[in-house]
């Protein structure tokens, strides 16, 4: 059947139905997001493609420039997660959105002590990251939901003020059903933080990203807060509810939307572009 059929068919289900996407086109808001989505894969294809073109005529030269195809490699490496880090939040907030019942539990102290590890592989040389976790605190989110958090937390450290040369992370009980997160940076950073780009602004990342952190301080019933020293120091300070072990229903990993692999975490999405800096043209 032609792509092009205007009538539904009850032979090919379709779940997304002309009448309703008709209807969600009227929507101004809508389209101007669409079309940032649209450009944005444009972009990927444009760029992405150009830069397959370099590395071919570059090999089938007589003596390739190995450093210059590397080079090239890593830096498409990098939009790339630049692309994925800017809709991560959308993403998983619909994800969210659409299994509104799901319920469970998980290990907040070693999600975290997780989290760390990424950060410490994403900041190198450029962070020095230090941690103090409380053992055994358990808390009614997902994995995925709570690193995406945390990693939302750490960028805004890392764009408010000048760049951190430290991050510490702390994580305590502070009753018996209330715990408290604090990351806090110190101020002394010699890298460049690179300005809002337009794929971000087109897909409305900041937007989803508000959003996204509002539900999850609901989820929690927890409260957020940020605190500035004239020293140069920030930090954000989260409290939120925790179960103790009696109470608890611990997610099954099968059943959590959740990246693969930790070179395409949420932690590594969102923060990698920070540390990278693209140079190919």
């Amino acid at each position: 059947m032609s792509k092009l059929t205007l009538e539904h068919s009850s032979e090919t289900p379709n779940p997304f139905f002309r009448a309703e996407l008709k209807s969600v086109l009227k929507d101004p808001a809508v389209r101007a997001y669409l079309d940032g989505i649209f450009n944005m894969i444009r972009n990927i294809v444009g760029h992405t493609t150009a830069m397959d073109d370099f590395i071919l005529t570059e090999i089938n030269k007589d003596t390739p420039d190995i450093a210059k195809i590397k080079k090239t490699l890593v830096e498409n490496e990098s939009r790339l997660m630049g692309y994925l880090g800017s809709i991560t939040d959308a993403h998983h907030l619909l994800s969210a959105l659409d299994n509104p019942d799901r319920e469970g539990d998980i290990n907040v102290s070693e999600t975290l002590t997780d989290i760390a590890e990424k950060f410490s592989r994403v900041f190198g040389r450029n962070i020095e990251l230090t941690s103090t976790i409380e053992k055994d605190l358990f808390a009614g989110i997902d994995r995925v939901s709570f690193e995406i958090a945390v990693s939302d937390f750490v960028e805004h450290l890392l764009i408010s003020g000048n760049p951190p040369a430290e991050i510490d992370i702390s994580l305590r009980s502070i009753s018996g059903n209330r715990a408290e997160l604090v990351i806090k940076s110190v101020p002394g950073g010699r890298y460049t933080i690179p300005e809002c780009t337009e794929t971000e602004a087109a897909v409305h990342t900041a937007d989803f990203a508000g959003v996204f952190i509002e539900n999850f301080i609901h989820t929690l019933d927890g409260a957020l807060r940020f605190e500035n020293k004239p020293n140069g120091e920030n930090s954000v300070i989260f409290e939120f509810a925790v179960k103790p072990p009696s109470e608890l229903h611990l997610y099954s990993r099968e059943t959590v939307f959740e990246f693969d692999n930790a070179r395409f975490s949420p932690a590594a999405a969102k923060l990698t572009r920070y540390f990278k800096r693209l140079s190919f043209h």
